[in-house]
């Protein structure tokens, strides 16, 4: 695992005066240890960057990635953004009764100014092992929101990392980033925000064929569809990437076991547009015995006909 995120960032175009400078004014370079992410020991008190220092970092651990995962400290408006709009979701899943959570189920479709946009699962669901609330950019209002301080937050956390998804696409694949605005422009914005809420109560089962019963996890391995995944390291931990065939816990592997990083997941689309120079981040979520989880997803995406 030494070296997947071991790049050195580009010298910062308006370098922050709080930072101890070093050899060439680079960023000091991250590294792994045992699988896991840690700052330079000048930074371990830091809780975030200025954007442009986060998308350089982003970009270049990205390039050099075999599993096009990348995890940085977060805009000091990004975890702003986060935290008030995690503590509104945890407080609806947590306390908002069955009335309130139906009022919130949307009712599908199609949406955008060309009807491009699929609207399917928008609002409040509920599954086996989590609840759901799931909304697209370019139709935000298709479905209600549990209140107009929920939807302002939840937006204003979105376009933090929207913004960051789109400069960190236009420095990794600049042609798809290009390709993307043009798309949202004429059909609306495919992106979608999901707010997971995982009860965290362990299933164990017998599989047919097996002699040791098995625990199913919150969510199975997947890739993601899009272009990029972001989101902040939950405060209750639970996600796993795969790296050089290594499941890797994300937020046990922060620096200072600091929960407040941003993470970043190549996605299916990505992967296309670059005929898979970068890959599509394979994770999953497992249980954890911390209580349940709160897990606040942006992906970026763009339209099927334009890879």
């Amino acid at each position: 695992l030494i070296g997947d995120l071991g790049a050195q960032i580009d010298p910062d175009p308006d370098p922050d005066p709080d930072l101890e400078p070093n050899s060439g004014g680079h960023e000091p370079t991250p590294s792994f240890t045992g699988g896991c992410f840690h700052k330079d020991p000048r930074h371990q008190e830091r809780q975030s960057l200025p954007l442009n220092q986060v998308v350089n970092w982003l970009s270049e651990s990205i390039r050099t990635s075999s599993s096009s995962y990348a995890t940085a400290p977060p805009t000091a408006a990004l975890l702003e953004a986060h935290t008030v709009a995690e503590s509104a979701w945890r407080d609806f899943f947590e306390h908002a009764d069955v009335g309130a959570r139906m009022a919130c189920r949307g009712t599908g479709g199609r949406g955008g100014p060309t009807g491009a946009l699929t609207l399917w699962g928008n609002g409040w669901t509920s599954q086996r092992y989590r609840e759901q609330f799931h909304i697209v950019m370019g139709d935000v209002d298709a479905q209600p929101f549990p209140s107009q301080r929920v939807r302002d937050l939840t937006i204003a956390l979105a376009e933090q990392l929207k913004k960051i998804a789109s400069m960190l696409l236009a420095n990794i694949a600049p042609e798809a980033e290009s390709a993307r605005l043009v798309a949202e422009a004429e059909h609306g914005d495919p992106s979608v925000m999901d707010m997971f809420f995982y009860f965290n109560t362990p299933t164990i089962v017998a599989l047919k064929d097996m002699d040791t019963p098995v625990e199913v996890l919150n969510m199975g391995d997947h890739v993601d569809p899009g272009l990029l995944t972001l989101k902040m390291c939950s405060s209750i931990p639970g996600l796993e990437v795969l790296i050089d065939d290594q499941w890797v816990s994300v937020e046990g592997c922060t620096a200072n076991n600091d929960p407040r990083h941003l993470v970043v997941l190549g996605a299916e689309q990505l992967a296309t547009l670059t005929n898979d120079a970068m890959v599509a981040t394979r994770h999953r979520v497992v249980h954890a015995t911390d209580g349940a989880r709160v897990s606040l997803v942006f992906e970026l995406r763009t339209h099927s006909d334009f890879l």
